[in-house]
């Protein structure tokens, strides 16, 4: 039988990934709930940066606000779309209808409570999507 240079290539890279995958998707248990080790480094870093960058996500947000709203832009500036436009084709592709559904199925399912991990988790989460643009920017290549 003749195999195909991609199932060559699969057969020989599955055992790397298989070891890649269940290092990062591992979990322990804790309480007799099963926890994944990558929850556990994605809590620690939001949490590491947040105290790092001094409540970044807090202190910055105003001036998010501004930049938004095009407060700082200038016609003479190159560019081909204002800060609203960038900011809004962004949004766009990082949010997504899964979740605008996503919240309406889990405050339906889990009740209120549900609303405020969702505003924990945000909280914590503008700081490493802080951290994520900004290494983008440092090491992006014009």
């Amino acid at each position: 039988m003749i195999q195909s240079i991609d199932s060559k290539i699969d057969a020989f890279l599955k055992p790397f990934s298989d070891l890649i995958t269940n290092f990062v998707f591992d979990s322990f248990s804790f309480y007799g709930t099963e926890i994944p080790y990558i929850v556990c480094w994605l809590l620690f870093a939001s949490i590491y940066f947040t105290i790092f960058f001094q409540f970044a996500n807090v202190r910055f947000f105003k001036r998010g606000i501004k930049v938004a709203i095009g407060k700082y832009d200038h016609p003479n500036h190159p560019g081909e779309i204002t800060h609203f436009q960038s900011f809004t084709a962004a949004m766009s592709g990082t949010i997504g209808l899964g979740n605008i559904a996503g919240v309406a199925v889990a405050i339906s399912i889990g009740g209120p409570g549900a609303m405020l991990w969702m505003i924990i988790t945000a909280f914590f989460g503008m700081t490493l999507k802080f951290v994520e643009v900004s290494l983008g920017h440092k090491y992006r290549v014009i």
